[in-house]
C-alpha cells in the first residue's frame, strides 16, 4: 500500500466504501477523485493503469491536500486489485455506459454493504475485461445534449447515491 505520511490512522471507524480509478490519467481528475473520497469517508483509492498518482503538483492541488491522508494504492495491473475486493467480500460496481449497465437510480435495492465504484478512462471507458470482473454496473442517465459527464462529477454522484442510501448504521462516530 502506498499510503501517504498521515493517512487515516487504523482505529478510524471503516466505512464499505472504495474508489478505483482505471486509466483516469488527467492529474485533475485524479486529485478531484481524493478530494471526493475525503468528503464522502471513502477509505481507500485504487489506482491502476496509465492512472496519474502522487506524489503530484496538480493531483495535490485539486485534492485540496486530501492526498496526503486518504489511503491509496497503485499496480500497472488491475488483477491484484479484483483479487484483495473479492477476498474482503467487496462488490465491483462499475460507472460506465454500457450495453447492460442500470440506472443509478436503482442503486438502493441492488446493493449490499461493501462497495467498490470502479471509474475509467473519460475517453475509453473501462476495458471489458474489467467491466466483465464487475457484480454490477450502472449508468448516469443524461437530460441533455451530451452523453456523458467528467469523470469525477460522475464519482461525486455514485458516492452521493451510495451514502445517500446507506446500509445499516455501524456505530459511526462523527469527527
Amino acid at each position: 500500500m502506498n499510503s501517504p505520511p498521515g493517512a487515516w490512522p487504523s482505529s478510524r471507524v471503516s466505512s464499505p466504501l472504495r474508489l478505483w480509478a482505471h486509466d483516469v490519467h488527467n492529474p485533475a481528475n485524479v486529485g478531484g477523485l481524493f478530494r471526493l473520497a475525503d468528503a464522502f469517508d471513502v477509505e481507500h483509492i485504487y489506482l491502476s493503469g496509465r492512472a496519474s498518482k502522487p506524489p503530484n503538483v496538480k493531483i495535490h492541488r485539486n485534492a485540496r491536500s486530501a492526498d496526503r491522508w486518504v489511503p491509496y494504492s497503485y499496480s500497472a495491473q488491475p488483477q491484484p486489485y479484483i483479487e484483495e475486493l473479492r477476498r474482503k467480500q467487496f462488490q465491483l460496481v462499475a460507472l460506465e455506459i454500457a450495453s447492460l449497465s442500470q440506472d443509478i437510480c436503482e442503486l438502493p435495492r441492488l446493493l449490499g454493504s461493501q462497495l467498490c465504484w470502479l471509474v475509467g478512462s473519460e475517453k475509453f471507458g473501462l476495458p471489458d475485461d474489467l467491466l466483465a470482473a464487475c457484480d454490477k454496473i450502472f449508468h448516469i442517465s443524461m437530460f441533455g445534449r451530451n452523453s456523458s459527464i467528467n469523470v469525477t462529477n460522475a464519482a461525486a454522484i455514485a458516492l452521493f447515491a451510495s451514502r445517500n442510501h446507506p446500509v445499516p448504521p455501524r456505530n459511526l462516530t462523527y469527527r
